[in-house]
């Protein structure tokens, strides 16, 4: 999102007093804030959670697990990154632009837990739990440059999913998504002055009512 153009639009204008500009560029930044693709570098991952518990749902699904793809050993599940990460689907989606991400196996692992974690150029898999296609593909979209389970994230993991286990599946997991109110898609963009100048005065009017 280029917020230059809302502002130098407002800079520009002579019929906007100074103290709108400010006003209005105060609400651009605190829009900009809430709302940047990279919001959350810094901050918790609250959605992890929800994201986790629609991913189980999803799961549950017996025509789902049947798409899920197991891998025998680390080799194979490597030999699958790789024919992912080389497809133009995983080059759009990425930040980088399409890069090389090198498998780990996870040593003394035992019971239920962590069925993975990524770094942008290294995954490490549980043999447990993790040697499979949903997971390789969950932390490839973390790999791809979203390492929080935000909106990002989701897009991100939606077209891989729709890619490698079929526009069906990804459907069915956008729907659990939903059913957390878990946000989809594009952020909202601002609001135009005129739009914003309008609703100020609303919110204005009606606390004089009060």
């Amino acid at each position: 999102m280029d917020y230059s153009v809302y502002k130098d639009d407002v800079k520009q204008r002579e019929d906007i007093t100074v103290g709108e500009q400010r006003a209005y560029i105060k609400y651009l930044n605190s829009h900009k804030r809430k709302h940047s693709m990279n919001r959350m570098a810094n901050s918790r991952d609250t959605e992890t959670g929800r994201v986790y518990k629609a991913e189980r749902a999803w799961l549950k699904n017996k025509w789902v697990q049947k798409r899920n793809l197991q891998f025998k050993n680390l080799k194979q599940a490597q030999q699958r990154c790789n024919s992912i990460t080389r497809t133009r689907t995983y080059k759009k989606v990425d930040k980088k632009g399409g890069h090389q991400v090198t498998l780990r196996e996870k040593a003394n692992y035992h019971g239920r837990g962590c069925h993975g974690w990524a770094y942008t150029y290294e995954i490490t898999l549980c043999p447990t739990n993790g040697f499979n296609l949903y997971t390789l593909l969950h932390e490839l979209a973390h790999a791809a440059g979203e390492m929080h389970h935000g909106r990002e994230f989701r897009n991100r993991l939606l077209k891989l999913v729709s890619a490698f286990m079929g526009p069906d599946a990804a459907k069915e997991l956008k729907k659990e998504f939903k059913n957390q109110k878990l946000k989809l898609g594009n952020h909202p963009k601002p609001y135009t002055f005129e739009r914003w100048s309008g609703a100020r005065e609303k919110m204005a009017a009606m606390r004089a009512k009060l």
